[in-house]
């Protein structure tokens, strides 16, 4: 039985199988599959795992679609907080010439969030030097000073530690 406003996404993982099985290049299907897979209830299944093989599926028969290579990312990065996979399939995506030019910047805020700020400088630098406008090159200068203000912040407080300890 269902009740008034119940969600139920028992056949959703099914159906979007059935779909991708009938036609590979329905791209639809895995992106939105995939967001009604990750959301939480009521408004999702909340299994972003699937939403991950879906996604790896769609890539699979889809490689030029950068697209999901940015919701791979996305799954990774907003509902499993793992900011390293989601850095590396935002990256990834970026190689295709169709893809946004914001995914290698947005890689590089979710490796200097997850810690590898070395990671984060490195993309940064890099688009900085091959920035084709003034805004752009001007973002990537303002994150390189911020990446190396955090990092004297971290030894700010270290210091700040020894000298409480002594």
């Amino acid at each position: 039985k269902r009740l008034k406003n119940e969600k139920l996404f028992d056949l959703l993982d099914p159906l979007i199988g059935i779909a991708t099985t009938l036609d590979p290049q329905l791209i639809h299907a895995y992106r939105f599959g995939a967001i009604f897979l990750s959301e939480r209830n009521p408004v999702g299944a909340e299994q972003p795992e699937k939403a991950l093989a879906l996604l790896k599926q769609g890539i699979e028969q889809n490689p030029d679609e950068w697209q999901l290579y940015r919701d791979l990312g996305f799954v990774y990065y907003w509902y499993l907080q793992d900011y390293k996979k989601g850095a590396d399939a935002f990256l990834e995506g970026s190689k295709n010439p169709k893809s946004a030019a914001w995914m290698k910047t947005f890689a590089a805020e979710l490796l200097a969030k997850g810690g590898s700020r070395e990671s984060a400088r490195f993309l940064w630098q890099q688009f900085y030097d091959t920035a084709d406008n003034e805004q752009m090159k001007r973002n990537a200068k303002e994150n390189l000073i911020r990446l190396q203000a955090l990092n004297e912040m971290d030894t700010l407080r270290e210091l700040i530690s020894k000298v409480e300890a002594r």
